[in-house]
């Protein structure tokens, strides 16, 4: 049962929430099966490192030639900036070996011609996960990834293609897309990687700000009557932009400071485990929208006032009545 009031410079709600097999085979590629795909995927330039690593000496930590200046562009690919200097030194060798980690391979000291067809293999995963998340396409079913599938370039890394998948959001920080690819893989590691995406519960008060949102002088507390084990997530939006987002764990109360004389929309998720800022609670997590008497999901708040929400509070508080609908994790 929910009881929520409002008034002039107090706003109150109550609201009741309800409350995987081996690593990677590192062994080696698997062949060339899949690779022609792979590189016609790629920047030539990585097709002829490939060709002079199976034809010289593999690149270990101080190696000096043009081939490291191409294999530093790859890595740079996955996010590092390191500088192109054609010296594969520390920085280099952490990046190779982050990779190998993250990608569930046994970790090298050196990289040959094997080792850099499965990086080859992990960045077009790596891009997958990326462009999946930055076009808004539906997890798993991608074309991307199926694509991928389709041409076995899995086989080419000596790993599981969901693995792979769960490995690749990992490291774009899709930690809850992680989370459901590593649950359907088949290695002996699956669940460790899923348990591994759980991130820690950040700080009380504000985990995100949009960067063109200005004002402060409409003041919004927030006060949640709680289990400690459940963290919430509060988004606030205006004219269909999220401009705030706070968080709340362990505490009762945490505190928005809003641009005054506008109408916003209040969003809230509940759960115990964390993916992120990015994908909060997941699909694990509940979600709900705050409604008004007059029908609509934004409110107006004016400057110079301090409003209140309570959230799951038991003592009877004055007010003007809201509510909350409940809404899917995607709309969140």
């Amino acid at each position: 049962m929910k009881n929520f009031f409002l008034s002039l410079i107090v706003l109150i709600a109550a609201v009741i929430f309800p409350s995987l097999n081996a690593a990677a085979d590192d062994s080696g590629s698997s062949g060339s099966e899949g690779l022609d795909y792979v590189l016609s995927q790629l920047d030539p330039a990585y097709a002829k490192a490939l060709e002079e690593l199976r034809g010289g000496d593999p690149i270990a930590n101080g190696t000096q030639r043009e081939t490291v200046r191409t294999v530093q562009t790859m890595f740079n690919e996955f996010g590092f900036n390191l500088p192109l200097t054609g010296g594969f030194y520390n920085q280099s060798m952490g990046a190779l070996q982050t990779l190998e980690a993250t990608f569930g391979a046994k970790k090298t000291d050196s990289l040959d011609a094997d080792t850099l067809e499965r990086l080859m293999v992990y960045l077009l995963y790596y891009r997958a996960a990326v462009n999946e998340a930055s076009e808004g396409k539906e997890f798993p079913d991608t074309p991307d990834f199926l694509e991928l599938e389709r041409n076995t370039v899995q086989e080419i890394a000596a790993n599981d293609h969901q693995y792979l998948i769960g490995c690749a959001y990992e490291m774009a920080g899709s930690y809850w897309k992680a989370y459901q690819a590593f649950k359907k893989a088949d290695t002996d590691d699956a669940q460790t990687r899923m348990d591994s995406c759980e991130q820690s519960w950040p700080a009380n008060g504000e985990i995100y700000r949009d960067p063109n949102f200005y004002g402060t002088n409409a003041v919004l507390h927030i006060k949640i009557g709680k289990s400690d084990s459940l963290g919430v997530m509060i988004k606030i939006f205006r004219s269909g932009d999220n401009v705030s987002s706070l968080f709340l764990g362990k505490g009762d109360t945490v505190t928005a400071y809003l641009a005054g004389g506008s109408k916003y929309q209040i969003k809230l998720g509940v759960g115990e485990k964390w993916f992120g800022v990015k994908d909060a609670f997941g699909d694990i997590g509940n979600y709900e929208v705050m409604t008004y008497e007059d029908g609509s999901d934004k409110i107006l708040l004016d400057a110079g006032y301090i409003y209140t929400l309570n959230i799951n509070t038991t003592t009877p508080v004055p007010g003007d009545p809201v509510d909350s609908d409940d809404i899917p994790y995607e709309t969140f």
